[in-house]
């Protein structure tokens, strides 16, 4: 038995984008830090998430912003890959938090 703890790459090891697939993700702050407990934090969370809808590249059924997280389900648009998603999402509204909080270039 190994007691080594699972990289989140070797996780998505075979995972697939389909477009029109339904995917629920999970993203995290950096060690937990409850960025999104201030509502400003949250908004740019969920104006990511809308970006992605008026572009065509989602189509989101629920959402739910916490202190330190996001659950986020999908429908995955064509000519897009879950990973390309998350990407775009992840660095749009970490930037656009580091902006408002005056501290760019920390990890979000």
């Amino acid at each position: 038995m190994s007691t080594e703890r699972p990289h989140g790459r070797n996780l998505r090891a075979g995972r697939v984008s389909l477009p029109g697939n339904a995917y629920h993700v999970i993203f995290r702050t950096f060690r937990g830090r409850p960025f999104f407990r201030d509502l400003r934090m949250g908004r740019i969370v969920v104006d990511g998430l809308r970006w992605q809808d008026e572009a065509r590249r989602t189509s989101t059924l629920a959402f739910v912003v916490m202190p330190d997280h996001v659950h986020w389900l999908l429908v995955l648009g064509a000519c897009v890959t879950l990973p390309g998603v998350m990407f775009a999402v992840k660095g749009s509204t970490a930037w656009r938090i580091n902006s408002a909080r005056g501290a760019n270039g920390e990890r979000v």
